[in-house]
């Protein structure tokens, strides 16, 4: 008698586990992964990274938005100082999502510092509930942290509407209600990036792009010591009084964050990276004036107060930014990194403590870091020499095509090094500078594979070593669609006029860089493609998988 009573129980049970799953399941599949390979964030790898962070083991935490996130790599953090962080700064993070999101952090970690980027004082209220900024921490959270997620979405539907609305907190926590009607599907959907992940750029975001800023060579901030004069009311212009309205507005958050600092017994120290943009209409702009009202809160509530757009960083705003002056790429934040490092040891006491498997753990981490950083570094290389240099520093198949004409660059030096490089044979420094006669050339670790050189079109085809076909064409005709450097049917070449380069990696198997050399006001500019980043993207995760499993 009591078995039968216990088998509708058992059944109840089994389904509920059986649904439980399959919920899971379909859960992860309909939600934005907000990742690579699509992505040029890597949000889900932050998120569930940081929660594969061993409690406690933390010293610093980096908050704020886009600038944060771009201009500070832990990692070459701790390369110079052994301090050990994680960058929590997320694309358009508003103050209050700064503060939520770091009293989440704060459950599992007792950093010994916040660091914050100050740019969050003048964000406008609209956007402090835009749904993208919060959705894609949200999203990310592992469901198994049932307190941390709710808490989250609570706080953030409070925020959106005022109250807690039992309807959109249940959409949030669930994602899959908010979901369920998710666009076409791909492969990379179903490529889940488990709970169990270790992420060695610790939500750094490396942007390798390269875009002047408007005035590369302005200065646009006035020297530190006179930018503390105070502005009569009478005199301020309406960029200076909206200033002002959103850093009223913004300051509840701020003192939120600070108590909450307290509450932790964590020093808050403020920081603004460095932007070049000094257009009003752009919300991530800086200003003396902006300097000053943070400079005022931070001295009212003895606070620290770095602002590195006063501190000489030698960053080179014609090739350093990837969009014009508003954000640093991946050379920007290393100046920053190594800069801040050592700032950081001068000004606080960080206990190294002898916990040798941390350090051991750390140091593989990095030794995945660099092995990834190499590649970004060849894609922002704007130096000839240093690009062939790098070049020479990897296991590569490299693809050679004249597009039309090659300019003065082209030196007896670099063709030599070239040479070395490809194996190439025929005397480029007179061919196709001198004469401009088409050419096509394929070379790995100095080996030549093949190569042509034609009055009109070179042409050359073959087999790399793991099966792949390339076919190679080089052509002095005007259109840049005669030069292709194709692989697997799929052209990688950079379409600009010039000396094409596609770097072919021997170890992923993968298209790794593909640029152009092209002349440029009397020199040259190498103008990098970014065809191939996704397929390389791809390449990386596999990667990390293996090399960061037993970690």
């Amino acid at each position: 008698m009591g078995t039968t009573k216990l088998k509708p129980l058992l059944r109840t049970v089994a389904f509920m586990l059986i649904f439980g799953l399959l919920l899971i399941g379909v859960q992860k599949l309909v939600t934005p992964r907000w990742d690579w390979p699509d992505e040029t964030e890597r949000r889900s790898h932050q998120v569930k990274g940081l929660y594969n962070e061993p409690l406690n083991s933390l010293d610093v935490l980096f908050v704020g938005a886009s600038h944060m996130h771009a201009g500070i790599s832990p990692m070459e953090i701790y390369r110079q100082s052994g301090i050990y962080s994680y960058n929590i700064a997320t694309s358009g993070q508003p103050l209050p999502l700064s503060y939520i999101w770091l009293k989440t952090v704060l459950n599992r970690q007792s950093p010994k510092l916040v660091v914050l980027d100050v740019g969050g004082f003048y964000i406008s209220q609209g956007k402090n509930a835009n749904t993208n900024f919060w959705c894609n921490i949200m999203d990310t959270i592992p469901l198994k942290m049932v307190a941390d997620r709710l808490n989250f979405v609570i706080y953030y539907n409070k925020l959106k509407n005022g109250l807690t609305s039992l309807e959109d907190t249940v959409n949030d926590f669930l994602p899959i209600l908010r979901y369920h009607d998710h666009r076409d599907l791909t492969a990379d959907d179903y490529a889940d990036i488990n709970d169990r992940c270790v992420y060695p750029w610790k939500g750094h975001v490396i942007y390798t792009a390269s875009s002047a800023a408007s005035k590369p060579d302005d200065q646009l901030y006035s020297p530190i010591e006179e930018v503390w004069q105070d502005i009569p009311e009478d005199q301020l212009t309406a960029d200076q009084i909206k200033n002002r309205e959103r850093y009223s507005q913004n300051l509840q958050y701020v003192d939120a964050i600070l108590a909450l600092c307290k509450a932790h017994n964590c020093e808050l120290l403020l920081t603004k990276m460095p932007v070049h943009d000094p257009r009003p209409s752009y919300d991530g702009s800086w200003t003396d004036d902006k300097h000053n009202l943070v400079a005022r809160y931070a001295q009212e509530h003895d606070l620290k107060f770095l602002d590195l757009n006063y501190v000489d960083l030698n960053i080179d705003w014609h090739t350093e930014t990837p969009d014009n002056g508003k954000h640093l790429n991946g050379m920007g934040a290393r100046k920053v990194s190594v800069y801040l490092a050592q700032w950081l040891k001068d000004n606080y006491a960080f206990e190294q403590g002898d916990d040798a498997a941390k350090r051991e753990n750390w140091q593989a981490q990095l030794a995945v870091y660099d092995y990834e950083l190499k590649y970004y570094e060849l894609h922002m290389e704007q130096d000839f020499d240093a690009y062939l240099e790098k070049l020479g520093k990897g296991n590569y198949t490299i693809f050679a095509a004249v597009s039309k004409a090659v300019g003065d660059y082209w030196t007896e030096e670099r063709q030599d090094r070239f040479g070395a490089l490809t194996g190439a044979e025929f005397d480029l420094f007179n061919a196709i500078r001198e004469t401009q006669e088409a050419y096509a050339a394929v070379g790995a670790n100095g080996a030549l594979l093949n190569e042509d050189l034609d009055a009109e079109k070179a042409a050359i085809e073959g087999d790399l070593a793991d099966g792949k076909h390339y076919k190679v064409t080089g052509s002095v005709a005007s259109d840049v669609a005669e030069t292709v450097i194709t692989i697997d049917g799929r052209d990688y070449s950079a379409k600009r006029n010039g000396l094409r380069f596609v770097v072919y990696d021997n170890d992923l198997h993968c298209v790794v860089e593909s640029a152009a050399i092209v002349t440029n006001n009397g020199g040259y500019k190498i103008v990098h493609s970014s065809a191939f980043i996704q397929d390389l993207r791809r390449h990386l995760l596999e990667y990390e998988k293996v090399a960061l499993k037993d970690l």
